[in-house]
C-alpha cells in the first residue's frame, strides 16, 4: 500500500497552515492506495469562527455506518488544513469516471479534502475565502507532487455513483482553472465580486481576492489598470459598491459575520468601519445610495432583514430589522423613483418583497409568488 507521508511538508511549503492530527501517518483503512488526483468534498456541518471544524472528529473516527478516517485532510473555517491520514480513507466510494479519473475505486485513486461548511439550502453556507484559497493551493501542491495536471482535481458530485452534491455553491471548472494557474506558475484570480460602478473617469469593481482581502480594481484612460489592496480581511462572499457624496463606498462580509465598509475619495487612503454590525451579517450585503443616505441590507442570525444607513446630514448610523419574516440566501436591493425595494427568497421558495417610501413604514408582500424560487433573486428599476 502506498502512502503520502510527505503531505504536511508539501502543504507547509505552499504556505498553508497545517495541524497534524495525532498519528496521521499510520491512520488509514485497509485496501490499496495509489492516488492520481484530488477530490473535493464538503462536510455538511455548519462551521463558524467560534467552531471552525465541527466535523473533525467524525472525519478522524468515522460514523456508525462508515469506518474512519473519512479524508486525508479537513479544511476548517479559517482555511487551516487538519492532516488526518497519509493512506487510504473512506471518502470517495465508487467512481463513475470524470475527466481523466476512470471508473473504479475512488478511495484508491484520490486524495480527499473535506471542506468544513454547510453546503445545503437549509444552511446556505458556502466556502469561506480562506477555505477556497487554501483548498486550491493544496490541490496544486499535491498534483505537482503527483505529476498530474489540474484536470485530475474533481468534485465529489462529478465522480459519485450515488448522487452526491458536494462541494456545493462553487464552480468546479473555475476552481480547476485556479489550480491550473498555480501549476503554470501564476497567481490566483480575484475570486468573487459585486457589481461594477463608475467613479469620476474610472471604471471600478471591488473583488474579494483569494487571500481574503478586498481588491479595488479600476481603469481610466489616464491611469490604465490599478489594483490597490484595501485589506479588511478575512472576507467571504460578494461585495457591493456604489458612489455617493463624492466617495466610493464598498461593503463586504467578514468571516466574523461583521460588515466591512470602505469609503474613499480622490487619492486618499480608504477608511474602514463596521456600522455597528458585529456578528450580525449572515449574507452578502446589498445596498444603494438614497438622497442624503448610504444604505446596506443583509440577513441577520435570526434570518430577518437587517438594515443600516448613514445620513450625511446627521452623520449618524441608524437602522434596525424590517418586519416580514425570515429568508435564506442573499437579498437584492435597488431604488425606483423615491422607493426602496429589497427582494429575497424563503426556505420554502416564496418571494419576499420589502418596500418603503417617504410617509410609510417598511412593508412586505410576495407578488403572488409562494413557491418555486430556488435562487437568490436579482432585479432592476
Amino acid at each position: 500500500m502506498a502512502t503520502i507521508p510527505w503531505l504536511a511538508d508539501v502543504l507547509r511549503a505552499e504556505g498553508i497552515p497545517v495541524v497534524e492530527e495525532g498519528d496521521w501517518r499510520n491512520r488509514m483503512v485497509s485496501g490499496s492506495f495509489n492516488p492520481i488526483g484530488v477530490l473535493w468534498h464538503h462536510t455538511a456541518a455548519f462551521s463558524s469562527p467560534s467552531n471552525p471544524h465541527p466535523a473533525l472528529n467524525t472525519c478522524i473516527y468515522g460514523r456508525p455506518d462508515l469506518q474512519g478516517p473519512l479524508c486525508q485532510a479537513l479544511v476548517d473555517y479559517n482555511g487551516v488544513f487538519h492532516i488526518i491520514s497519509a493512506g487510504r480513507c473512506n471518502h470517495a466510494g465508487a467512481s463513475r469516471g470524470s475527466g481523466p479519473i476512470p471508473a473504479g475505486d475512488g478511495n484508491t485513486m484520490l486524495v480527499g479534502w473535506e471542506i468544513d461548511y454547510g453546503g445545503d439550502q437549509a444552511t446556505d453556507q458556502r466556502m469561506t475565502a480562506a477555505q477556497y484559497s487554501n483548498s486550491v493551493r493544496a490541490t496544486a501542491a499535491v498534483l505537482r507532487r503527483l505529476g498530474r495536471d489540474a484536470s485530475y482535481a474533481r468534485g465529489h458530485r462529478e465522480t459519485s455513483t450515488t448522487g452526491k452534491i458536494d462541494p456545493s455553491f462553487v464552480d468546479l471548472d473555475a476552481m480547476r482553472a485556479d489550480v491550473a494557474r498555480l501549476l503554470a506558475g501564476g497567481g490566483l484570480g480575484t475570486g468573487v465580486a459585486g457589481p461594477a460602478y463608475v467613479y469620476g473617469d474610472q471604471q471600478h469593481f471591488a473583488a474579494i481576492n483569494t487571500g481574503g482581502t478586498l481588491i479595488n480594481l479600476s481603469w481610466s484612460p489616464s491611469t490604465g489598470i490599478l489594483r490597490p489592496d484595501w485589506g479588511g480581511g478575512p472576507l467571504v462572499g460578494k461585495t457591493v459598491g456604489y458612489v455617493h457624496d463624492g466617495l466610493q463606498h464598498v461593503f463586504a462580509r467578514g468571516t466574523d459575520n461583521t460588515l466591512r465598509h470602505w469609503f474613499q475619495s480622490g487619492t486618499a487612503a480608504p477608511g474602514l468601519d463596521s456600522w455597528n454590525t458585529a456578528g450580525l451579517v449572515l449574507s452578502n450585503p446589498t445596498g444603494f445610495a438614497y438622497g442624503n443616505q448610504q444604505h446596506v441590507f443583509f440577513r441577520n442570525p435570526a434570518g430577518n432583514l437587517e438594515h443600516r444607513f448613514y445620513d450625511t446630514v446627521s452623520r449618524q448610523v441608524a437602522g434596525g430589522v424590517w418586519p416580514g419574516g425570515t429568508f435564506v440566501g442573499n437579498p437584492y436591493a435597488f431604488v425606483h423613483k423615491d422607493q426602496q425595494h429589497i427582494f429575497a427568497r424563503t426556505a420554502s421558495g416564496a418571494l419576499i418583497h420589502w418596500y418603503w417610501w417617504p410617509g410609510i413604514n417598511p412593508s412586505v408582500d410576495n407578488w403572488g409568488i409562494t413557491s418555486g424560487v430556488a435562487s437568490d433573486p436579482t432585479g432592476f428599476s
